[in-house]
Parts: C-alpha cells; sequence; structure tokens
C-alpha cells in the first residue's frame, strides 16, 4: 500500500507499551499531523506531526523518568483541547509511569481528591495549572510543566525500556455507584 494512512502490516512486532503504538507512524510518516485541535473560544488552531509529537514527548520523558517509574503515578491536568495532552500522555508512558488525566475544569476539591487518590508523584500541567497546583495541594517541587508550542527540542537520546506489558498504563475515573470517583486501572498489556 503505497501513501494513504497507517495500516498494520504482517511481521511487524506488535506493540506491547502504550507509547510503542507511535513508533510505526513516526517512522513511516514523521510529518503527517498527529494531533489537530480546531480553532475554538479564543484559542488558535493547532497541530503537531508524528516528529513533532515524538521530539516534545521524548523530551518531557527525560525530565519525568528521575521522579516517576514503573507503576508510579504521574497527573495530567491539561486540556483536552491542546496537544500537549498528548505530548504528556506520551511523555508519561516512555518514563515508564502511568498517567491519571485530570480536567482542569474540575472544582478544585474533586480534583484533589484525585491527586490525593492517584498519590501522584508528579503533576504535568502548562502554567495555569502551575498556579493551581497549590490548590490541589502540589507542591512546586512536583510540578512539571509542559513545552508550549515552538521550535521543536533537539532529539533526547532514549530511555531505556522501564515498563512491562503488566505494569500499569493509565487510571480512568469513574462516577461510582456510590457518587465517589472510583480509578479503573488499566495494564499496557490490556490496551
Amino acid at each position: 500500500m503505497s501513501g494513504g494512512s497507517p495500516s498494520a502490516t504482517s511481521g511487524a512486532k506488535a506493540p506491547r507499551l502504550l507509547h510503542e503504538f507511535l513508533a510505526t507512524p513516526v517512522g513511516r510518516w514523521p510529518d503527517h499531523t498527529a494531533v489537530e485541535v480546531p480553532e475554538g473560544e479564543g484559542r488558535p488552531r493547532r497541530s503537531l506531526t508524528y516528529r513533532g509529537l515524538a521530539q516534545r514527548s521524548d523530551a518531557l520523558a527525560a525530565r519525568i523518568a528521575p521522579r516517576a517509574g514503573p507503576e508510579g503515578i504521574v497527573a495530567i491536568l491539561l486540556s483536552r483541547e491542546t496537544p500537549e495532552l498528548f505530548v504528556a500522555q506520551l511523555a508519561v508512558s516512555k518514563a515508564g509511569a502511568a498517567f491519571a488525566c485530570i480536567d482542569p475544569t474540575l472544582p478544585d476539591d474533586y480534583a484533589r481528591f484525585l491527586v490525593e487518590d492517584t498519590d501522584a508523584a508528579l503533576l504535568v500541567t502548562d502554567a495555569a495549572g502551575a498556579a493551581r497546583a497549590a490548590a490541589l495541594g502540589v507542591e512546586g517541587a512536583r510540578v512539571v510543566e509542559v513545552g508550549q508550542a515552538g521550535p521543536l527540542p533537539p532529539p533526547a537520546p532514549a530511555l531505556p525500556e522501564r515498563a512491562a506489558p503488566g505494569n500499569l498504563a493509565y487510571i480512568i475515573y469513574t462516577s461510582g455507584t456510590t457518587g465517589r470517583p472510583k480509578g479503573v486501572l488499566i495494564e499496557h498489556g490490556s490496551i
């Protein structure tokens, strides 16, 4: 198949870890759009290529890895309407840790509960989230700001693989039957 979009190929190693799903498109279509967030409500249209997504997530993973590894949790406080959310999710996976996404529009009490319930080692966020971190009970040393748009960072050296298919990849929260949020743990091998 020439051109076109990514598809499975026979003989290719099946991804075992969440971030490995990015390897094929980065190698085959580095300059194709990987993430696009449309314009809306004072927000400009933004996109990242597969290469840009890989390079930004590698750079962020290098900052996360010394402080969070397998079975460690990293809370991500970023809007769904920004490419940085995808950068952060991949970076956490590459660092070997698991992520729990927290919607920045949640009230402080609810967001604080999620940070505490996950026992997050770090909070990955943007400038607005960094300013809110103290209200969520996260001290500044545990806050990592994701890089915004701009020139691509230089390629970061690949991190050694730190996670295995049986390790936690991410946590999603449901409302729970009691009205109290319940975390559902998802392992890499279940993706």
